[in-house]
């Protein structure tokens, strides 16, 4: 990835701290691995492929996605979080979604609050102004609690 965004393997290899040549051993692997090529090096430049821009996507949401799990798994900054919803709501869609992070997180309490002391409020709208039928809802993470590593968690469990 880091070749694919530098356009250069020595550009890659300043930027991950190691040798050029180790850069494109790895590449070479990865390659004959794959059984195709993922750049074309050029004078000057390395670009991708059209195989390289396919497995470029792929790899890009495998490590954002490694990213995600490292972390979900990491210590938490905050302890209690409160969530301003409706019970109901709450029980039946945020309670569901919350289960894995309750279980790798028991040292954090999640609670449904319906007052102006909370971390996140839940909002439910209309889907759109025409559209009265169908509902979204919006997370609202207030502003001190929005900086903090739980919210980052929280934000890619319940999607706001």
């Amino acid at each position: 990835m880091a070749v694919a965004q530098y356009g250069s393997f020595t550009k890659a290899a300043d930027s991950l701290g190691i040798s050029q040549p180790a850069v494109s051993q790895h590449v070479a692997e990865l390659e004959k691995g794959l059984g195709t090529r993922l750049f074309q090096r050029m004078r000057g430049e390395t670009v991708l492929t059209s195989e390289g821009e396919v497995f470029a996507s792929y790899a890009s949401r495998i490590l954002s996605a490694a990213a995600q799990t490292q972390l979900l798994f990491s210590p938490l900054d905050c302890l209690t979080v409160r969530i301003a919803v409706p019970e109901d709501i709450y029980n039946m869609v945020l309670l569901p979604a919350l289960s894995d992070f309750m279980t790798v997180h028991p040292e954090v309490a999640i609670e449904q609050t319906t007052s102006d002391d909370y971390d996140i409020m839940v909002a439910v709208e209309p889907l759109s102004a025409s559209d009265k039928t169908g509902i979204r809802m919006v997370y609202i993470p207030k502003q001190a609690f929005a900086l903090t590593k739980t919210c980052q968690v929280l934000k890619n469990i319940l999607g706001f």
